[in-house]
């Protein structure tokens, strides 16, 4: 099973001539901090650290850890970035979560181009996208295109998995103001939760073999020299079977 949970922008919507994006960070550490609760049984919650670093390419990182949940960035860098491709938000990109014993973001492809479109992170835990992972979403499930080949099917605000997938695609249609979405596997007992403080103009979800990628995006107008910060929220939670 794979995610890829990464807001895109459209440049030949919004005109931009400029733009700057920062992870709000305080978010992150609190969000780390309650899952350190949890874990703990409510005790005392151990310190959560920031660290930045570099991954074994060379890529400049930030790493948030606070005791079993640990979250590997990768750092917007216009010359030295993992990611310097012209589709994705630059700041938002996640290298790598550690979670109960699972492994919720790591490379899908073969291979690397740092200014290739797609070149982002989804596989987790190595397993293929197929029977019981589903994508909810707050409203009913409308969509203007949805090709499945026969490996997924639409119940209600859910698209569920039937058998193993190839290519995947859908445009979705009145989603609403509220770009949330969940990605479950109830088989293996957990899921990610993520939600965004600016509205979706239009969203796809797009997969295939090895990841599934639901794609919300935001429309950004900002005049040459200002700037537009946003929050994208994870949250992982436990997923009966």
């Amino acid at each position: 099973m794979g995610i890829s949970c990464v807001p895109a922008f459209d440049r030949r919507l919004t005109g931009l001539q400029g733009m700057s994006a920062r992870i709000l960070s305080p978010a992150l550490v609190a969000f780390l901090a309650a899952c350190g609760s949890a874990r703990n049984g409510g005790g005392p919650v151990p310190r959560p650290s920031a660290e930045m670093g570099r991954d074994k390419d060379g890529y400049p990182t930030l790493t948030l850890a606070n005791g079993p949940l640990r979250m590997t960035l990768y750092l917007p860098d216009a010359a030295a970035g993992y990611y310097r491709g012209p589709r994705f938000d630059w700041s938002g990109l996640i290298s790598r979560v550690e979670w109960d014993g699972h492994v919720l973001f790591s490379p899908w492809k073969d291979s690397h181009d740092p200014g290739n479109h797609d070149d982002v992170h989804g596989n987790f835990d190595g397993r293929p996208i197929g029977p019981g992972l589903r994508v909810r979403l707050t409203r009913p499930v409308k969509t203007s295109a949805f090709r499945a080949s026969g490996a997924a099917e639409i119940r209600g605000n859910e698209i569920v998995f039937t058998r193993e997938s190839g290519d995947f695609w859908a445009s979705l249609v009145e989603v609403g103001p509220d770009a949330r979405f969940e990605v479950e596997d109830p088989g293996a007992g957990f899921g990610v939760r993520v939600s965004c403080d600016l509205p979706p103009f239009k969203f796809n979800i797009w997969g295939q073999r090895r990841v599934i990628c639901p794609e919300p995006h935001v429309a950004l107008r900002i005049p040459p020299g200002g700037s537009q910060t946003w929050t994208i929220r994870y949250e992982l939670y436990r997923a009966g079977g």
